[in-house]
């Protein structure tokens, strides 16, 4: 049986070579080992996103968020997503969170900046 780290390293391989689906399953099978690893629950909302499993995707942020809830990169990262899927307010939220934990973090803040300016545009029209 692998552990749980040759597990993260041939995902991370999967993850490289752009192959979604088996970088999806080698996450799984070290989270079914640690499932407080909070990182990698991103790693694989990021592959099941990349595959287009929106819902599943939605389901591993989530875990992830549930882990570190004050990680910036993550809240932006759900901003990325949220955006991805249609769902812009909600990902402006995120994006402004991202910015509220990590006042430096200029990729959030710019994402909230062009999303704030789409969602009034649109209120206007």
């Amino acid at each position: 049986m692998a552990d749980f780290d040759s597990l993260v390293a041939e995902a991370d391989g999967a993850r490289d070579r752009g192959d979604w689906t088996t970088a999806a399953a080698g996450y799984r099978a070290a989270l079914a080992l640690d499932a407080g690893a909070g990182p990698i629950w991103v790693q694989l909302g990021h592959m099941l996103k990349e595959a287009g499993h929106f819902e599943a995707a939605g389901k591993a942020y989530r875990e992830a968020l549930e882990r570190m809830p004050l990680d910036a990169d993550l809240h932006l990262q759900m901003g990325h997503f949220l955006r991805r899927i249609g769902r812009r307010r909600d990902a402006a939220a995120y994006y402004e969170q991202a910015t509220a934990l990590d006042p430096g973090l200029g990729e959030a803040a710019r994402h909230f900046a062009e999303l704030v300016d789409e969602l009034v545009g649109e209120a206007n029209r």
